[in-house]
């Protein structure tokens, strides 16, 4: 959903500044939403921080026993119980103090949004022990968690990436490396929690901990989702189902790609499972089970595959049964109920998984861009320490900042945003509905972040861009490629004052587009066809805006078509 694009009158009421933090009046909507558009699984309507104000994390620097103001540690600690939205002012690694259990960053406030989106580029990696989320109502977006061996007791004691034990919990496009027991698990008294389109990668090994995910609260009537995930290089838990309490809860395990490893259920544990459309990969059938079930497990069963020839053809695998998923009691014939969720097709969601999953996945760093090339070349494996390059880079990274004024009136929107969506950047003014959809403008303009932040429409040609002729004109750039596909940015400019525009091309060889964003697409064989998105279809003679997609293939430049209303 998007902010209209006209220029509405939007009241903010009772601003306040103070500090590094924006306060608001009430919100202007109650409707129900979504947490955000593309959220789903039991956690789909977790509000986060919506209504709430806005803190601007400034600096990177932690320190657990007194956080600094504008780190991002002071701004979960201080949060209001009406509710906080986090944004990012700042890129780089936040480095958790002290070395040790003390140092754990604890979320343990309620009603939260982080925002990982809305830093500059290349995002924020949170290293060097574990993250806990033991809150209500809590929003998590593209943030990566690195954790590395403990700082205090190296090869001791052992950190999960990010451990999930609240409720009404919402973890998405998150990344997570490096830990020495499990990457995301959901455990405890945790109640209602969705993990959606993460990078789980890398356990280390070094004492045999290289393990995916612990599913399985303690509290009956729990549900737990995790779907459109890519778990690679580990040995087990891929999941580990069960409760030691005797708890009946739901887990969803569906549309995720599992490189390497396997999963099991605890023993005489209770563990209700669906385990649908998911893709495993090996490089090699010497071990064909995915799961292993034991007393008190019941499981459902629907579209999964697997392919273990160890080559760079992922679509080539077989469909798998009850024969891979063993030692489970009760074959179920009915989905259990898991609210919000609805499944695709295990090939679907391989490419959307592999396109798509981590934080930044449009710029993603180096060990997401590792990670992913490994899986769809099904090449590297499981390891005791952490790449020593990335490592370093990674902990040594300079903070890099977003541009003095970037967002005058602190309401965690740029100034160039709001302008471009008919708010006033010098009113705070994140809490209106200017389009009245529920969703806060704060909301609309996390979604536009979560894209990548596409180009705007400007308000002038760039000087060295020739004039254009017609009524418009199209460009095309390769922003991204990998083996088996790649990510495309189309700019579009006008040449006259248009009111809308349409582009057209012809794929090549072997492509298709498999996601697009900032516009509407329509295929007919070969034949592509973009045209402008209600946003941005009103175009000055001279200005531009732009549309990116992913596909699959091999890169090419094809000429692109481009008539305007």
């Amino acid at each position: 959903m998007s902010v209209t694009r006209s220029v509405l009158a939007v009241a903010a009421a009772g601003i306040l500044a103070a500090g590094a933090v924006v306060l608001t009046g009430p919100p202007a909507s109650a409707a129900t939403v979504a947490a955000f558009p593309g959220a789903a699984g039991p956690a789909m309507y977790a509000t986060g921080g919506r209504g709430g104000d806005i803190y601007h994390v400034t600096n990177l620097t932690d320190n657990a026993s007194s956080p600094a103001a504008g780190s991002l540690r002071y701004g979960i600690t201080t949060a209001p119980g009406s509710g906080r939205t986090i944004v990012f002012d700042v890129a780089g690694t936040i480095r958790l103090s002290p070395a040790g259990r003390q140092g754990w960053l604890g979320i343990g406030t309620s009603n939260l949004t982080i925002a990982g989106q809305t830093a500059p580029k290349p995002g924020i990696t949170i290293m060097g022990q574990a993250t806990k989320v033991t809150g209500k109502n809590i929003v998590l977006r593209h943030l990566r968690f690195r954790p590395g061996k403990d700082q205090a007791n190296p090869e001791v004691a052992t950190n999960d990436g990010l451990w999930i034990t609240g409720d009404q919990v919402i973890a998405d496009h998150v990344s997570v490396s490096w830990h020495d027991d499990e990457g995301i698990s959901t455990s405890d008294g945790a109640g209602q929690v969705s993990v959606q389109y993460a990078i789980v990668s890398d356990g280390l090994n070094y004492n045999g901990h290289s393990y995916g995910a612990l599913i399985g609260s303690d509290v009956t009537g729990s549900n737990i989702a995790y779907h459109h995930n890519l778990f690679a290089h580990h040995i087990s838990r891929l999941p580990r189902l069960g409760n030691e309490t005797g708890a009946v809860n739901n887990v969803e395990w569906s549309n995720n790609v599992v490189f390497e490893g396997k999963g099991y259920s605890g023993t005489d544990q209770l563990a209700n499972a669906n385990f649908a459309g998911n893709t495993y990969l090996r490089h090699n059938s010497g071990n064909p089970e995915v799961y292993t079930g034991a007393t008190g497990t019941s499981a459902y069963l629907s579209g999964n595959r697997a392919d273990y020839d160890g080559d760079a053809n992922l679509t080539n695998g077989v469909d798998i049964a009850w024969d891979r998923y063993t030692g489970i009691p009760t074959h179920r014939t009915a989905r259990f109920d898991v609210p919000n969720m609805t499944t695709e097709s295990a090939g679907a969601a391989l490419t959307r998984v592999l396109n798509n999953a981590g934080a930044f996945w449009w710029a993603r760093d180096a060990v997401d861009t590792r990670v992913v090339t490994e899986t769809r070349n099904t090449s590297g494996g499981v390891i005791n320490d952490p790449n020593a390059t990335e490592w370093n880079n990674l902990w040594n990274a300079s903070q890099v900042s977003s541009p003095s004024g970037w967002d005058t009136d602190r309401d965690g929107m740029p100034n160039a945003w709001e302008s471009a969506n008919g708010l006033n950047p010098n009113t705070a003014d994140h809490n209106g509905d200017a389009d009245a959809d529920g969703y806060r403008n704060i909301e609309e303009y996390l979604d536009y972040a979560a894209q990548g932040s596409p180009a705007l429409p400007s308000s002038s040609p760039t000087t060295s861009t020739p004039p254009v002729t017609g009524a418009c004109a199209a460009t095309y750039r390769t922003t991204n490629s990998w083996s088996g596909g790649f990510q495309g940015e189309v700019t579009v400019t006008a040449g006259r004052a248009i009111s809308g525009w349409s582009t057209g091309w012809t794929l090549g060889s072997g492509q298709a587009v498999s996601q697009l964003w900032n516009g509407t697409l329509s295929t007919s064989g070969s034949a592509v066809t973009v045209t402008n998105a209600s946003y941005n279809g009103a175009l000055a003679a001279g200005a531009s805006t732009t549309f990116g997609f992913t596909a699959t293939g091999t890169a090419t430049t094809p000429a692109i078509s481009c008539t305007g209303a």
